[in-house]
């Protein structure tokens, strides 16, 4: 074959190839755009909510009162109300540990695993049983239905012998605290270990109440709050308790008082429950629960000024306005015995009051659809 020939050959040769990649792409996007069309003539139903457990009881919380009428306003990033929410979400049954013949047992062994082994107790009502202990000073309040508890100790005589910086480490305390979590409960820490968050905070003891400790070196407790999250059409969501950041799981540590029978001080209100057992319901639109926010019927559940300690009791506040930065869908964890994990949204964002002062504000309102609740 001639030089020239060769030549002649191998432009053919580029030129099919380049007529056959151009045909190629034309291909891909007219099928690509023929299929965003085809789904925008004829978009895909939606599963229809199953709601399988019938009508859900609203969450039970108490709102803090407030004076006046609040004004809203939406102050995101984007300047709007978020879109892509989805507009059904599971509700999950609360699974109640049955009673046994064992349960006085089980209980006296879980008082004993938290250093009450020679205490008498005292039966409040039929589930709720009380200890007491005298070394250190401490109470256990236990329900026997779920095993939930409450320790809390006589915080004068603790001051006597915690000094500032006897608080430990953010990583030793979530270490302790999800180990005797886990031992206790009916919860798998170590399968189930990617649905638990922590936070940690310091406390210290200023006559006989606690007050927020800004460092480690001026703190006499780490406090550990444990938060579980469930999967959902593969997003995370959290689950809060009744008050937002004060969680239904937290632990107070120091030096020397790190292992169950020296806990100091305690709340865990969880309950399980089967993440692969929910029933879909479905939700109210986000415009819908603004303007129910608007017109009062959020539930307030955090109102803390610039400098104002968390841990004190909540003083009624004058609100004059609120700009809410952020709305988050999440699940609700109620106090008490409650029959079901259900959606709320949360809002969050900043308060004014009438007199200038500003600071944080946090309001939930039920997700489910005023058709399905009751």
């Amino acid at each position: 074959m001639k030089l020239a020939d060769a030549s002649r050959l191998f432009k053919k040769t580029i030129l099919i190839f380049v007529a056959l990649m151009v045909l190629y792409f034309i291909i891909k996007f007219t099928f690509a755009a023929g299929t965003v069309l085809f789904k925008v003539l004829f978009p895909p139903k939606a599963a229809v909510p199953t709601v399988q457990f019938g009508l859900i009881p609203l969450p039970n919380i108490e709102s803090l009162k407030t004076d006046g009428t609040i004004k809203y306003e939406v102050d995101t990033i984007s300047g709007r109300l978020p879109s892509g929410l989805p507009s059904q979400m599971p509700v999950f049954k609360v699974i109640v540990p049955k009673q046994d013949i064992l349960v006085e047992q089980k209980a006296k062994q879980i008082a004993e695993y938290f250093g009450f082994k020679n205490s008498a107790y005292t039966q409040l009502t039929n589930i709720e049983w009380k200890w007491q202990s005298l070394v250190p000073q401490r109470t256990l309040n236990l329900n026997i239905l779920s095993f939930n508890y409450e320790i809390d100790p006589n915080l004068a005589q603790i001051n006597l012998y915690l000094r500032r910086g006897d608080a430990i480490t953010s990583e030793q305390a979530k270490s302790s605290a999800l180990g005797i979590f886990a031992n206790h409960s009916f919860v798998d820490i170590k399968k189930d270990a990617e649905n638990f968050t922590t936070e940690v905070s310091f406390a210290r003891i200023n006559q006989e109440v606690l007050e927020e400790a800004p460092s480690l070196s001026e703190a006499q407790l780490t406090r550990v709050d444990i938060f579980k999250t469930l999967t959902y059409a593969e997003t995370k969501f959290n689950i809060y308790g009744t008050r937002y950041d004060n969680s239904y799981i937290n632990y107070f540590l120091a030096k020397g008082y790190l292992v169950p029978n020296k806990l100091l001080k305690a709340n865990v209100n969880y309950w399980s429950f089967d993440s692969e057992q929910g029933s879909t319901y479905p939700l109210k639109n986000i415009n819908t629960a603004w303007q129910e926010l608007v017109s009062g019927n959020g539930t307030i559940v955090k109102l803390v000024e610039e400098g104002e300690d968390s841990y004190k009791s909540y003083i009624m506040k004058n609100i004059k306005s609120v700009k809410i930065k952020s709305i988050e869908l999440a699940y609700i964890m109620e106090d008490g015995v409650p029959k079901f994990i259900q959606p709320i949204y949360i809002f969050k964002g900043r308060f004014e009051t009438e007199s200038g002062k500003l600071g944080e504000y946090v309001s939930y309102l039920p997700a489910l659809d005023s058709n399905v609740v009751k």
